[in-house]
């Protein structure tokens, strides 16, 4: 295997406003990457929730959008936004002898950026339709059903801007929602063959930032639900085959030394064709067609572990693999070889998996934020030739065992056993207007 080391395989250094450069050489090619990396998304301010994909419409007080994009063209660089609900990236790349140009050219842009109006009604007219068609499709509806079994009424994915009210936002306030990233704290990632030095000086005379940066907010928007007894809830869905999500949060936040056996309990028990939940739920019971389970934790530390358990099986064996998965997930089978593989490929992956380019600085930025200095795969390559299945059972006894599940089930309501689900617990009926909020 080889570990990312992250003292070793990248330097930091410091723009104006103490802005760390994360810098990784590239002497592959002359290819550039500049991403400026923001730890505030769509939950900080919804406008971000479109603003990636409307930059791209956008010419200036003095360039047309398709000048814009001819500019870029000729330089052989581009420009783009992505984003979740706590990030943002703006990613500048392309041919490194233009460089220069290009952030110039970006910052431009984003300066002077305007979004023309007959632009942006097509774009709130193409969110119209395809919400409504959000709505008719089964994926989309259990995507809105796990956000609302997790956080309640109040959820992520109930947060989309109504298009009622996109129809009356002034376009230029998605542009000034991607202008004010730079009044906060961030970073910057390059990868490319031009010197620290020049990076660092470009960095510092093409990016505008507030005189003073504010913290990025820490608070979490969402408060994930912990379920203290079973509820139950159900969104209707017409068709032959459901959809069944569990979710338990006991509050138990992260630990790092926990991570190891974690990763190793995952993929034993719902990682793979080879686990224990596709076996015993789809191969030897007959009861789904998918099923999946696992403790998972989350982006940053001082969160919670949550246990996520899905499957999608016919209407009328609902019953059978809510018992079957409730005794699996409680009376961990034992395997033998089912452990041996899961070792096996936990270790081929350790040891073929690596960080190249600016995937290093990525993981050092996901570790980071949960507390590593390093990289965590060495303490599951080390914990593997040492493990053994009673202790993966003991793990499972003292962390997954006796947990309480929040149920959604998404499915055709006129065929569910609702008498027999309110024997289990508290029984919720949900509309589609409910999980979607529109």
């Amino acid at each position: 295997p080889v570990f990312a080391d992250y003292a070793k395989d990248l330097a930091t250094y410091k723009a104006k406003k103490n802005v760390p450069v994360i810098y990784m050489p590239n002497t592959k090619n002359d290819i550039f990457q500049l991403i400026y990396v923001y730890d505030l998304g769509t939950y900080a301010d919804s406008l971000l929730q479109f603003a990636p994909a409307l930059i791209g419409y956008c010419g200036t007080n003095d360039m047309t959008p398709e000048q814009v994009k001819n500019e870029f063209y000729k330089l052989a660089c581009s420009f783009s936004y992505s984003g979740s609900g706590e990030r943002t990236y703006a990613v500048i790349s392309g041919l490194s002898e233009n460089m220069d140009k290009a952030v110039a050219l970006y910052e431009k842009v984003l300066a002077n950026a305007v979004l023309p109006a007959d632009a942006y009604k097509a774009f709130v007219d193409r969110q119209e339709k395809g919400r409504a068609d959000s709505k008719l499709n089964q994926g989309a509806n259990f995507s809105k059903l796990i956000s609302y079994v997790t956080y309640g009424d109040n959820n992520p994915g109930k947060a989309e801007i109504p298009v009622e009210t996109l129809r009356s936002i002034e376009p230029q306030e998605f542009v000034k929602a991607l202008r004010r990233l730079n009044d906060y704290e961030q970073a910057v990632i390059y990868w490319g063959n031009a010197p620290a030095k020049e990076v660092v000086k470009l960095v510092d005379k093409t990016h505008p930032l507030a005189a003073k940066l504010k913290p990025v907010p820490t608070e979490m928007k969402y408060k994930q639900l912990q379920p203290t007894e079973t509820t139950i809830y159900i969104a209707p869905y017409k068709a032959k085959q459901l959809y069944m999500v569990g979710y338990s949060n006991r509050g138990d936040l992260f630990d790092a030394a926990k991570e190891p056996m974690r990763t190793l309990y995952n993929e034993y028990f719902g990682g793979s064709m080879n686990a224990i939940v596709f076996q015993e739920m789809r191969e030897s019971r007959s009861l789904a067609y998918s099923a999946w389970a696992g403790m998972n934790r989350q982006s940053k530390a001082g969160r919670p572990y949550v246990y996520m358990s899905q499957i999608a099986t016919q209407n009328d064996k609902l019953m059978d693999a809510i018992a079957a998965f409730d005794e699996i997930i409680n009376e961990m089978p034992r395997s033998e070889a089912a452990f041996q593989l899961a070792k096996a490929g936990l270790d081929a992956r350790c040891r073929t998996e690596r960080d190249i380019n600016d995937d290093m600085a990525f993981s050092y930025l996901a570790n980071k934020a949960l507390g590593y200095d390093h990289d965590p795969r060495r303490e599951i390559f080390e914990l593997l030739p040492k493990v053994t299945l009673d202790d993966l059972e003991a793990f499972q006894k003292e962390n997954v065992k006796g947990r309480v599940f929040n149920i959604g089930i998404l499915g055709d309501v006129d065929e569910l056993p609702i008498d027999e689900l309110r024997k289990l617990g508290k029984v919720v009926m949900l509309t589609t207007e409910d999980i979607f909020g529109y």
